[in-house]
């Protein structure tokens, strides 16, 4: 199947439900192709550390992503490529340039990026040397991945796992994972 035009035909009249904006359809639409380049990444950084055939499924990737950045929307995904809003003092790091942003309730450093390949380095960094993600690296689907997920966030206190679990079913993501390189 061709990704591109799957993308730009098929998931549009298959998973209009609920309805995505222009804004979410382009975001969704760069972001896919994107996912799977961090999921190699990925593969590449834990070969040999962690027993993990699949790594972190593209789809799993996509509804964390969209649900830190809220589609892109929010400034430090927007206006500087960090998608997965990576705060200044989250390690590994490739770039240390940082700008302050008051979105969440407090104002916070956050890491400034050239591009979202720059950002990829970090993030798929962050998802295999924190130590947050291994056990999520060696849960077999994207489920048992989810659930692992929702485990990290209620630890660290942050309530989005339910966007997460519902992008993931709502939008049909887990489809993308077929054209993973595992």
């Amino acid at each position: 199947m061709d990704l591109t035009r799957h993308i730009k035909i098929d998931f549009p009249k298959k998973f209009k439900r609920p309805s995505l904006t222009q804004e979410q359809m382009g975001f969704i639409q760069g972001f896919i192709p994107f996912s799977l380049v961090m999921h190699s990444q990925l593969l590449m950084k834990i070969r040999g550390r962690i027993q993990s055939p699949h790594g972190i499924f593209p789809s799993v990737i996509m509804a964390d992503i969209i649900a830190r950045g809220n589609w892109g929307q929010l400034k430090p995904a927007d206006e500087w490529n960090n998608l997965g809003m990576l705060r200044k003092d989250s390690a590994p790091k490739v770039k240390h340039k940082t700008k302050k942003w008051d979105g969440l309730g407090k104002e916070e450093a956050f890491r400034v990026y050239d591009t979202w390949y720059d950002f990829s380095i970090d993030m798929t960094d962050h998802y295999a040397f924190s130590g947050y993600y291994d056990e999520l690296l060696a849960a077999s689907n994207s489920d048992e991945q989810l659930k692992c997920l929702a485990k990290i966030y209620d630890l660290q206190n942050i309530p989005i796992y339910a966007k997460i679990d519902s992008t993931v079913a709502d939008y049909g993501l887990t489809e993308f994972d077929l054209f993973s390189v595992a």
